[in-house]
């Protein structure tokens, strides 16, 4: 009775919600029947749209549709209900994401303690990633705690950083779990490590002021030159990964196979080119100067 009882207040503000909906159409439906006119119905919900209160907007527009389906205003009305339909969907997702948390709280509490000794590292990292609104941070520590099957697991449903957002603490994390967990890998995962290996080396590439200022650790990690170690993971992941990933690899390659033929790697920066000009004059700060993406 108690799994019930917990679970049965999830939804609380959710149906709350709702309740306060309700009460708000059946305040103005039995108001109309008192004497309201459609023009007052009308700018009440113009008045609630130009003070960007969408959702009372969007409420009175649909009462005046429903109510007087033929009169004159009715299709501007329409138009009203659906751009403030538009304009209340983010913080109706901001309130739906904090239900959805908040249930994924309770059972996850519930279940801690009714299910002692239960594998639940899977509904923990859900809920981190929704915590955060964003995949798990590449950098962050806790993806050193995933054993090999977990980690497949979570690359699988895209739970992890892409490489893009931070290509060093990309091969930071993965240089760093190769070494905990050297073996015991499922099929696959090991091209898709060397994938997320070869973009993270891709952006590094595509951004010569970050990769100067972090060439001496890329040497440490046997990822310099950036040309060689980005063909070498690109040769990896198309040995070792799965169909999708050799098709990736293959496109990564063409341009990377481009790139290098057309710029000899050992040239060095244009430092008197007028974009690093602008830069010095701007005051650069080389590290953070990546590629837009």
């Amino acid at each position: 009775m108690g799994f019930f009882v917990d679970l049965g207040g999830l939804g609380v503000a959710k149906f709350l919600r709702k309740l306060s909906l309700l009460c708000f159409v059946f305040f103005l439906v039995t108001t109309r029947v008192g004497g309201i006119t459609p023009e007052e119905v009308f700018q009440d919900g113009r008045r609630a749209f130009e003070l960007g209160h969408w959702a009372e907007a969007k409420e009175h527009f649909y009462l005046f549709g429903q109510s007087w389906p033929s009169h004159p205003l009715v299709v501007q009305a329409l138009l009203l209900e659906s751009l403030s339909e538009l304009r209340a969907r983010p913080a109706e997702d901001t309130l739906a994401k904090a239900d959805r948390l908040a249930s994924l709280s309770v059972r996850l509490k519930l279940f801690r303690e009714k299910l002692p000794g239960q594998e639940l590292s899977e509904l923990e990292t859900a809920l981190q990633v929704e915590t955060s609104g964003a995949s798990l941070l590449a950098t962050g520590t806790g993806i050193l705690a995933f054993p090999p099957k977990k980690l497949d697991h979570l690359l699988n449903r895209n739970l992890i950083q892409n490489p893009s957002q931070d290509p060093i603490g990309t091969l930071s994390w993965i240089r760093q779990w190769r070494r905990r967990y050297p073996s015991g890998y499922p099929a696959g995962l090991v091209g898709k490590l060397e994938m997320m290996r070869s973009k993270a080396l891709w952006i590094l590439l595509l951004s010569p002021l970050p990769a100067r200022k972090s060439s001496a650790i890329l040497k440490t990690w046997g990822a310099w030159p950036l040309g060689a170690a980005l063909n070498r993971s690109l040769n990896k992941a198309f040995q070792d990964g799965s169909l999708d990933v050799k098709r990736e690899a293959s496109v990564l390659g063409v341009s990377v196979d481009w790139i290098l033929k057309n710029r000899k790697e050992n040239q060095g920066l244009q430092e008197d080119s007028k974009w690093m000009r602008y830069l010095r004059e701007r005051g650069i700060h080389e590290a953070e100067a990546w590629v837009p993406r």
